[in-house]
């Protein structure tokens, strides 16, 4: 336990050794680049995980700058893509890092679309929009080179190399795409980059991914989605009716209470209602509380979302009638295992007594339900490793200390996923993931490795592996890491 003055200082240090390191990343990239020395990554992976995982970092830091931030992924581009999504996330990150920054009110998003590309590639389109201070058209052309920014004025009071935006560009080049901005000063600035990936090669080796295919339990039911966030709206209608759940948006309270009323009388009556905390014409709560006052609509279970929670804003949301309180950006897995707990019918009603449904209790009954096989050697590693889990909410945890331990165990046992360290005696984790897979497991395996030299990340998924994460192990990637395989998973996968 750490006390306030302590905590400052470590927060101080870590913040300061985040910025030293990106300083440096950001100038072995651009002179990695600069000797056409860059090698892109061609891997499958999968576009929503990669969008959801990232949401987790960036809403956060919109959070704590009263920003909101949402994103939204057209229907037609496809989940499973094959590019690398190590530099795609850079390039989000430079480009919404660089929002963050200038934008001091308002709001972040991401939105990614599907444009027409005469050759076999899919092209995708991604736009990062802001409500920030804008750049004069006459130095527009200077926010992409290096050791530029767009107002040297701004230097000073904003910081930063001037590479972000730079090594973005280069990386856009290097994957045959294009990348443009237009801004206007005080109303905000929209970068628009396009990139061809290819197919992925094996759709099923990718992340699980809940909301694919429509919910028999939920098709038809009607949600009324309320946020006058046009991003945030959409997105969350374009995942419900995926679900196949009969969504409908509305932009504040008036319409929302208008819209259930139309609904009531045409005696089709929305089951479900998402409203945003924030609303133009009144707050979330107040419209709960308006809504809860109606009998008529009694039957019907409120959910709440937020872009940032306090301390006690759940027992207060649970008292306004709320039956659920989530953070946006919602995962879909998240929202999806929600509306089925919300929708079922032994479920208390929003006038009993109940806890009220959150993100971390719904995550927290996904992670006590998983059941991890850790493979690890070097006892002091293990202990790492059981230590970072322990804080994530993992407890049903096995541990190997061989690969043919590793093996015994599996075929003994199931799991939901298996950490699997590379270097180990008796049987390295290359040769008994190529054994476990033999065998037929279809268990997610990751790899655990203290190599970081170009082409271990191929060799490990050679071999078989679906993941890999670079010691010493961050609590940040391990989450990342879970939270892509495990997701919205409950169930067992088995051999």
């Amino acid at each position: 336990p750490l006390n306030d003055e302590q905590s400052r200082y470590l927060n101080i240090i870590r913040y300061s050794s985040e910025s030293l390191l990106s300083i440096i990343n950001d100038i072995l990239d651009f002179s990695k680049i600069e000797a056409q020395k860059m090698v892109l990554e061609n891997i499958d992976f999968n576009l929503l995980a990669l969008l959801e995982d990232f949401a987790d970092l960036v809403g956060l830091r919109a959070a704590e700058k009263g920003l909101e931030y949402a994103w939204s992924l057209d229907p037609t581009v496809p989940l499973y893509l094959r590019g690398d999504p190590g530099r795609i996330r850079q390039m989000l990150t430079n480009l919404v890092g660089n929002s963050l920054k200038f934008t001091t009110s308002g709001t972040l998003s991401v939105m990614v679309s599907r444009v027409p590309d005469p050759g076999d590639a899919i092209a995708l389109q991604i736009e990062v929009r802001d409500t920030g201070i804008g750049i004069a058209e006459s130095d527009l052309g200077k926010v992409f080179a290096p050791f530029e920014q767009g107002d040297s004025s701004t230097t000073r009071k904003f910081g930063g190399t001037g590479l972000g935006l730079t090594i973005t560009r280069q990386l856009v080049g290097l994957m045959n795409g294009e990348i443009s901005a237009r801004s206007q000063v005080g109303v905000g600035t929209s970068f628009v980059l396009t990139l061809k990936l290819g197919p992925a090669a094996h759709a099923t080796a990718s992340a699980v991914v809940m909301g694919d295919t429509p919910v028999a339990s939920m098709e038809g039911v009607r949600v009324l989605v309320v946020d006058d966030f046009d991003v945030s709206r959409l997105s969350l209608l374009s995942q419900l009716r995926q679900m196949g759940l009969a969504a409908e948006g509305v932009s504040g309270a008036n319409d929302a209470v208008s819209a259930l009323k139309s609904a009531r009388a045409q005696k089709r009556p929305f089951r479900v209602v998402l409203i945003a905390q924030n609303l133009p014409d009144d707050d979330g709560e107040a419209l709960g509380r308006r809504i809860r006052e109606n009998q008529s609509d009694a039957d019907t279970a409120l959910i709440m979302c937020v872009s940032a929670g306090f301390r006690g804003d759940a027992q207060r949301f649970a008292q306004a009638g709320f039956a659920a309180y989530l953070h946006k950006p919602i995962r879909q897995s998240l929202l999806q295992d929600c509306l089925s707990r919300v929708l079922s019918p032994v479920s208390p009603g929003p006038a009993q007594d109940h806890v009220l449904l959150t993100a971390h209790s719904l995550a927290e009954a996904i992670r006590y339900a998983n059941r991890l096989l850790v493979v690890e050697d070097n006892a002091i590693n293990m202990m790492v490793v059981q230590g970072l889990l322990g804080k994530l909410g993992y407890r049903d945890l096995e541990k190997a200390r061989d690969g043919l331990q590793a093996v015994e165990a599996v075929s003994k046992g199931r799991y939901d996923l298996i950490l699997m360290d590379c270097q180990m005696p008796k049987l390295d984790g290359y040769a008994a993931t190529r054994r476990l897979r033999e065998m037929g497991v279809k268990t997610p395996i990751v790899a655990m490795t203290a190599h970081a030299l170009s082409g271990e990340r191929e060799k490990c998924l050679e071999a078989g592996m679906d993941d890999y994460l670079s010691k010493p192990l961050s609590l940040g990637s391990l989450r990342e890491c879970l939270l892509r395989w495990l997701g919205g998973q409950s169930a067992s996968v088995g051999p």
